[in-house]
C-alpha cells in the first residue's frame, strides 16, 4: 500500500496532490471511503503521524480560507458578539479575519493537538495573541461556550449523524442570542456545473462526508435545534449560511 498522502491525494490539500481514478472506482464499487486502505489510518490520524503532511494541509487551508475570509467578514455581523469559536479552524485564518475587523471580538480556535502550534504562532504574528486562544479538543465531545461558531468546510467532512452531533454541541454551548456560521459549497440541481459535484466525489473517496444542497443544510440545522436565518452566496458555488436557535 502507498505510504504517503501524495499517493492518495486530495484536491483541496497541498499543491501537487491529486486523486487517482483507481480510488474513485474503489469507493464507488465498495461504498467505502479509501483513506484507511490507502494510508493505513483515517486522514486526521494520518496527519497526526506525519507532521510534514499535516503542515502542508494546514498551510493549504490557510490559503483557501484567505480567499473567502474577506467575504465572510463583510457578510457576518459581529457587533453583538464577544467571543467566536473557529471549529476545526486550523491556523485560525477565518476567526483572525473577524477579530481584525472587530477589535472587541475575542477568538478561540478549536482543533486537534498537532494544529495548536501553528494557530498559536499565527495569532502572535497578527498581534492577536492577547485576544486569541487555541484549544486542543474533540468537537464530537464538546465545544467552548461562545456567541458565534464558525464552521468552514467542517460539516462536509462528516455524514449526517456526525454533522448533527457537531451542531448539537454548538447549540448546547451557545450563549443566548448566539449564531452558527456554516461556510460550504452547495450542490445545485443534477447536472449543474460547478466545483461542488467534484468535491462531493472527493469526500466519497477521502472521508465519510459529502457535499449538500441548501435544503439539506436546512434540514440538518433543524435536526440540531437551529433555524436557518439566511444564506449568502459568495464565490465558486460557496455560501455563508447563518443559523440561530430554533
Amino acid at each position: 500500500m502507498p505510504g504517503s498522502l501524495n499517493s492518495l491525494a486530495i484536491a483541496w490539500s497541498a499543491p501537487g496532490h491529486w486523486l487517482p481514478w483507481g480510488r474513485f472506482l474503489d469507493a464507488m464499487r465498495t461504498g467505502q471511503w479509501q483513506t484507511v486502505p490507502a494510508l493505513g489510518a483515517a486522514i486526521w490520524d494520518y496527519y497526526a503521524q506525519q507532521p510534514k503532511e499535516a503542515a502542508a494541509f494546514t498551510n493549504a487551508m490557510h490559503g483557501f480560507t484567505s480567499g473567502v475570509a474577506q467575504d465572510v467578514t463583510r457578510l457576518v455581523d459581529t457587533s453583538t458578539a464577544k467571543l467566536a469559536v473557529d471549529i476545526g479552524g486550523a491556523s485560525g485564518t477565518l476567526v483572525h479575519s473577524l477579530m481584525t475587523a472587530n477589535p472587541e471580538l475575542q477568538g478561540i480556535i478549536l482543533d486537534l493537538p498537532d494544529v495548536v502550534p501553528s494557530a498559536t504562532a499565527a495569532a502572535a504574528a497578527l498581534g492577536l495573541a492577547e485576544r486569541s486562544s487555541v484549544l486542543a479538543g474533540d468537537f464530537f465531545t464538546s465545544v467552548p461556550e461562545a456567541d458565534l461558531y464558525l464552521l468552514k468546510h467542517i460539516l462536509h467532512d462528516w455524514d449526517n449523524e456526525q454533522a448533527a452531533r457537531i451542531l448539537e454541541n454548538c447549540r448546547r454551548a451557545m450563549r443566548p442570542g448566539g449564531r452558527v456560521i456554516v461556510i460550504e459549497l452547495l450542490l445545485g440541481e443534477i447536472g449543474e456545473p460547478g466545483p461542488a459535484p467534484f468535491m462531493d466525489l472527493n469526500m466519497m473517496v477521502m472521508l465519510p462526508g459529502r457535499e449538500r444542497s441548501l435544503s439539506e443544510y436546512r434540514a440538518l440545522l433543524k435536526q440540531a435545534g437551529f433555524r436557518l436565518d439566511k444564506s449568502s452566496p459568495i464565490r465558486s458555488s460557496m455560501a455563508v449560511i447563518e443559523a440561530v436557535a430554533a
